[in-house]
């Protein structure tokens, strides 16, 4: 019986969110905001102009320099300036809306998923 080398397992979600939010806790305390990584208190959608705002947020970092096969994050729920997770409701993003409302106005939805920091 042939044993799984460390190269052929395949990470389980807990442990890719685990190492995700890991990651982007540590992006956000010593890098701040980046262009892999933008920082919002909040990202409101509730009038036309916030829903322009938050689709331009998503097609920017989707369109930005870091390689495409490199991830990007907007993290809703950190400060900017203090580089403090102050945190969010992530009731209010989730991810059907979304997904709705960038493929009424884009011609091209970018791949996203979004996580929860705990």
């Amino acid at each position: 019986m042939a044993e799984d080398s460390e190269d052929e397992k395949q990470e389980t979600t807990l442990e890719r969110i685990k190492s995700v939010s890991a990651y982007i806790e540590e992006l956000i305390f010593t890098t701040g905001e980046h262009p892999e990584c933008e920082l919002k208190t909040t990202w409101m959608r509730a009038s036309p102009y916030h829903k322009a705002e938050f689709i331009k947020d998503i097609q920017s970092t989707a369109n930005s320099f870091i390689p495409n096969n490199k991830e990007k994050y907007i993290v809703v729920g950190a400060d900017a300036k203090t580089r403090e997770i102050i945190g969010c409701d992530p009731l209010e993003f989730d991810e059907a809306p979304i997904r709705q409302l960038l493929e009424s106005h884009l011609d091209s939805v970018p791949t996203f998923e979004r996580g929860n920091h705990t």
